[in-house]
C-alpha cells in the first residue's frame, strides 16, 4: 500500500465518523447511542415523550399545524417548504443549525425522528440545509425572505 492510498483510506475512515446521518429513529435510538457513544444525537421532533424520549420538543421540529397538514395533504414538496419558512424565520433555529454544523466538523450528528423512513421525514432535508447553513442563510437574507 502506497502512502497515498493509506492517507485516502485513513481519510475515508475519518470522515464516516463525521457529519449529519438520519438513519436514526426513535425506536431505535438506544441501539445507535450504544453503537456509537461519542456522537451527537439530536431529537428533531415535537412530541419526544410520546416515544418515550424524554427530552423538551425541538426547535428544529415542525409545528403541530404544520404536521397535521403535511399529513392531510400527503404533499412533502409543500411541507419542505413550509418547514424552510418556518426555520428560517426563527433565529433561535437557525442557531441551533449553526451549532450542529459546528459539532458536526467533530463528531457524527445523528437527526432523530419518529419516522423510521428518513426519506419521508423532515429529517432528509435538515440534514441538508444543517450541512449548508452558511449558503442558506445567505439566500433567505439576499432574498430578503427573514424577518
Amino acid at each position: 500500500m502506497t502512502l497515498d492510498q493509506f492517507t485516502k483510506q485513513k481519510v475515508n475512515l475519518y470522515n464516516h465518523d463525521l457529519g449529519i446521518r438520519v438513519d436514526c429513529y426513535a425506536a431505535v435510538l438506544n441501539k445507535f447511542k450504544m453503537n456509537y457513544p461519542d456522537a451527537h444525537f439530536e431529537v428533531v421532533m415535537r412530541g419526544p415523550q410520546t416515544v418515550g424520549i424524554q427530552c423538551p420538543p425541538s426547535i428544529l421540529s415542525p409545528s403541530w399545524d404544520l404536521l397535521k397538514k403535511a399529513k392531510a395533504t400527503h404533499n412533502f414538496e409543500q411541507y419542505k417548504r413550509d418547514l424552510e419558512y418556518q426555520l428560517f424565520n426563527d433565529s433561535n433555529a437557525v442557531r441551533r443549525m449553526h451549532e450542529l454544523n459546528r459539532i458536526a466538523q467533530t463528531k457524527v450528528v445523528f437527526l432523530v425522528c419518529s419516522e423510521k423512513n428518513p426519506e419521508e421525514c423532515h429529517r432528509s432535508f435538515l440534514k441538508n440545509w444543517i450541512e449548508n447553513i452558511d449558503a442558506m442563510w445567505k439566500i433567505w437574507k439576499v432574498r430578503g425572505l427573514v424577518r
